[in-house]
């Protein structure tokens, strides 16, 4: 038996010779399949992109809260204060309100509010009540031993 082939041309009114359309070319199809990649690796990143930023603003509003003067160093508040008066030269014992209901019926914590700052010169007998909240001294009153 041998072996045979056959070859059939078809002929067109054109150029002489027709050949059979072709089907779509394969870069069409690789490009679907590019796709579905790139969409593939693309959610898995934006995730991650996501979670990235939601830590940044996290720790942004972690680092600023860290840097209101009610919890950086005493040098910071005592500078903070003295841009709003004049203060006694010695170094101030520094407390921060914290339970109001423990200072209720004291004219001197009348006004103040939880996180405001208490300076204390006992040198020069006085103590300065200063709100960080707003920037503004809210009490000046003098530092007496004896009762009240």
């Amino acid at each position: 038996m041998k072996d045979e082939r056959m070859t059939i041309t078809l002929k067109s009114p054109t150029n002489g010779t027709y050949s059979p359309p072709q089907s779509a070319p394969p870069i069409q199809r690789r490009s679907k399949r590019m796709r579905r990649r790139f969409i593939a690796a693309a959610i898995p990143l934006a995730v991650i992109a996501l979670v990235f930023f939601a830590c940044f603003l996290a720790y942004s509003k972690i680092k600023q809260s860290a840097g209101s003067p009610t919890t950086n160093n005493a040098g910071d508040v005592v500078a903070q204060v003295g841009k709003l008066m004049l203060l006694p030269e010695e170094t101030p014992t520094i407390a921060v309100v914290s339970d109001l209901s423990k200072l209720k019926g004291q004219k001197f914590f009348a006004n103040a509010k939880e996180g405001d700052i208490v300076l204390m010169y006992a040198e020069a007998g006085e103590a300065v009540l200063y709100s960080p909240s707003l920037n503004k001294i809210i009490q000046v009153a003098p530092i007496t031993n004896g009762p009240q």
